[in-house]
């Protein structure tokens, strides 16, 4: 079995050496070999590696740590977690969405050239049109 060095993990994953640390402390992922020779040697093996990919995906998309512990242990818990968070992701990006297109009318309502391009504009626009139609038509049937 081939084992990295912490230095070789920072090179090849980008990780820093506070958050393998920080990993390790969290109880996400210990070096599979700690040396104890005079100074401490954090040795990490292919699987080892392939954890700490999925942790930085993890961190990335905004999961907390007991949310990476889970999905860690549990395929199940992680399809859970990673459909609340792509609801929550669609939550926000429909926010966005309409955001976009209030600058845009803001821009055009004070006789501005549009800040954003016209295909984001577009498609802001059509979020927020399907809105209010959904709102009248809710509306109208009450």
């Amino acid at each position: 079995m081939k084992l990295s060095t912490m230095r070789e993990v920072m090179d090849s994953t980008g990780v820093t050496e506070s958050a393998l640390r920080y990993y390790n402390e969290k109880n996400l992922l210990a070096p599979s070999v700690k040396e104890e020779t005079g100074r401490r040697r954090w040795l990490y093996s292919d699987e080892d590696i392939g954890v700490i990919k999925k942790l930085q995906l993890m961190k990335f998309i905004g999961m907390s740590v007991n949310e990476m512990k889970e999905a860690l242990n549990n395929v199940e818990g992680l399809e859970t977690i990673l459909n609340e968070i792509l609801t929550k992701l669609k939550a926000e990006r429909d926010r966005l969405d309409k955001r976009i297109l209030a600058v845009g009318m803001l821009a055009f309502a004070s006789g501005e050239e549009l800040p954003v391009t016209g295909e984001d504009f577009n498609e802001a626009a059509e979020c927020a049109v399907n809105d209010a139609l959904r709102s009248m038509i809710l509306k109208e049937v009450r």
